[in-house]
């Protein structure tokens, strides 16, 4: 094989939940507030429901489908909610909503470690390329990558056997040493 891809837990997924949760039952109490304080002018009269019933439908997916524990629902949701927003003439809510959902894209993706023939891609963003050259050592074991660069700069990661299970842990580190052994004669 050519290459390895090992996917790392994500660690803020967790918190970014309950901070998801928070800011959509705010915003179902918001439009709530509104519908019941605002005029009954026309435009109030669709916007409001319309904001609470796209906030409302995530809760819903969520609950309903408990097989798929996803809350990318919920940022289509917040993306939409910010147009109301914005409609109803509140900018702020409206941006924040927005870039927290895009934040929230970035967050709930996959974290991904490629070894690659020619290099390590770390996902960071912007993403970090690290040569062969510069690693002194990788290895695989019992389910701990271990990353030593020689910069003196250590990564150690703790894999679950669920999402790389199709890894063959003697194969992988054949293939590091093969590639530090060619970049070593190549220098």
């Amino acid at each position: 094989m050519d290459n390895y891809t090992f996917i790392l837990p994500n660690e803020k997924a967790a918190t970014y939940k309950v901070v998801t949760f928070i800011i959509a039952i705010i915003n179902l109490l918001a439009f709530t507030l509104m519908k019941i304080k605002s005029e009954n002018t026309e435009v109030n009269m669709i916007l409001i429901p319309m904001g609470f019933s796209i906030m409302l439908f995530p809760f819903i997916y969520y609950f309903i489908f408990k097989k798929n524990k996803n809350i990318r629902s919920f940022n289509v949701s917040f993306i939409m909610c910010g147009i109301v927003w914005f409609f109803l003439g509140m900018v702020l809510p409206g941006m924040l909503l927005i870039v927290f959902s895009i934040f929230g894209f970035l967050t709930n993706k996959d974290f991904k470690i490629e070894i690659l023939k020619d290099e390590i891609v770390y996902p960071s963003f912007p993403k970090k390329h690290y040569l062969w050259n510069e690693v002194e050592q990788i290895v695989l074991k019992d389910n701990i990558l271990s990353i030593d660069l020689k910069n003196n700069k250590l990564m150690q990661f703790t894999l679950t056997e669920k999402d790389n299970k199709d890894i063959d842990q003697h194969a992988f580190n054949d293939f590091c040493k093969r590639n530090q052994e060619a970049n070593a004669q190549n220098n």
